[in-house]
C-alpha cells in the first residue's frame, strides 16, 4: 500500500498515471485499516457480553436442573462457548494485522512449546488424545531456544495449530508436538491422526473463514490463517500437507531465525 515515490522526474504523460495509482492505494490503505479496527473493536465489545450471557446460563442451569432443560442449556452453553472462541480468534487476527513489523523481541521457543502442550493437555485428555512434545536437535531439552519474534504472536500461532489438531482428532487419537533446532533457524512441526485435509482444498485453508467440507466440531475458520499470518511476520515457511499414510495432518513452520541459548549436539 506504500505510494509510488516520485523522487526522479517522470514524464508529463505518465505522471497522471503515477497520481491517480497513489491516489488509489492511499484509499485502499485507509479502507483496510478502517475494515481492521472495525473488526477489532465489535470483537472486543462482543467478548463482555459474552463472558456475561455464559455465566448467567451457567447459573440458570444450577437452579433448574430439570431433565428437560439439561439438554437445552447444554446446547445454549456450546453456542456460546463457540461464540466467544469466534471472538477471540477476531482479537488475535486483528493484533496480528495490527503489528506488522518484527522488531527486535526474542522469545524463547522451547518454553512456548511446553507451556502450550501443557495448557491444552486438559482439552487432549477429555477426548482420550494422546499429545505429546518432541525435541530434535538439541542436545538438552531443557535448554532454551530463542528466536526472533514476539512470544504473544508465537504462542498464538502454536495454540491454534495445537488446538485445531486436538479439535478435529477423533477420540483416542494422537497429536505430536516437534521443535525442531537447526544450526540458525528453529521450526514447529504438529502432527495429528485426524481426517486431514482434501488435497484441492490444501490451498484454501489458509484463507480467513474457510473450513475444509470434511471437518465438523465448533471450528472458526480462523486457526490457520492466524498462523499463516504470523508465520508471514516472522519470513518463516508454513507447510501444510496430509502425511504420506494418509492418516492426518502435518502443519511445520519454518526457518524461525535462531538466536542464542540452544546447545546443540
Amino acid at each position: 500500500m506504500t505510494p509510488v515515490g516520485l523522487v526522479d522526474e517522470v514524464p508529463a504523460e505518465i505522471a497522471p498515471l503515477v497520481r491517480a495509482l497513489n491516489d488509489l492505494l492511499t484509499r485502499l490503505d485507509k479502507a483496510v485499516q478502517a475494515q481492521r479496527i472495525f473488526i477489532a473493536d465489535a470483537a472486543h465489545e462482543l467478548r463482555t457480553p459474552l463472558t456475561a450471557l455464559k455465566l448467567q446460563i451457567q447459573v440458570a442451569r444450577r437452579e433448574h436442573q430439570g431433565v428437560g432443560t439439561g439438554e437445552l442449556f447444554q446446547k445454549l452453553e456450546e453456542r456460546t462457548n463457540r461464540a466467544i472462541h469466534l471472538v477471540q480468534q477476531l482479537l488475535s487476527l486483528a493484533r496480528e494485522d495490527a503489528d506488522a513489523g518484527t522488531g527486535k523481541r526474542e522469545a524463547d521457543l522451547f518454553r512456548i512449546a511446553t507451556q502450550v502442550v501443557s495448557e491444552l493437555s486438559v482439552l487432549a485428555e477429555q477426548k482420550e488424545i494422546d499429545l505429546g512434545l518432541e525435541c530434535a536437535g538439541m542436545e538438552a531439552a531443557s535448554s532454551p531456544v530463542h528466536v526472533a519474534g514476539d512470544e504473544t504472536s508465537l504462542r498464538s500461532m502454536l495454540t491454534n495449530l495445537v488446538d485445531n489438531a486436538i479439535r478435529y482428532t477423533p477420540k483416542g487419537g494422537r497429536v505430536d508436538v516437534r521443535l525442531i533446532v537447526a544450526r540458525e533457524t528453529a521450526g514447529l512441526e504438529v502432527v495429528d491422526t485426524g481426517p486431514g485435509i482434501p488435497h484441492a482444498e490444501l490451498d484454501r485453508v489458509r484463507d480467513r473463514f474457510y473450513r475444509a467440507k470434511n471437518t465438523s466440531g465448533a471450528g472458526s475458520g480462523l486457526g490457520l490463517a492466524i498462523a499463516a499470518k504470523v508465520a508471514m511476520k516472522y519470513r518463516a515457511e508454513l507447510s501444510i500437507r496430509n502425511r504420506d499414510d494418509e492418516t492426518g495432518l502435518r502443519v511445520a513452520i519454518g526457518g524461525l531465525q535462531l538466536l542464542k541459548g540452544v546447545t546443540l549436539p
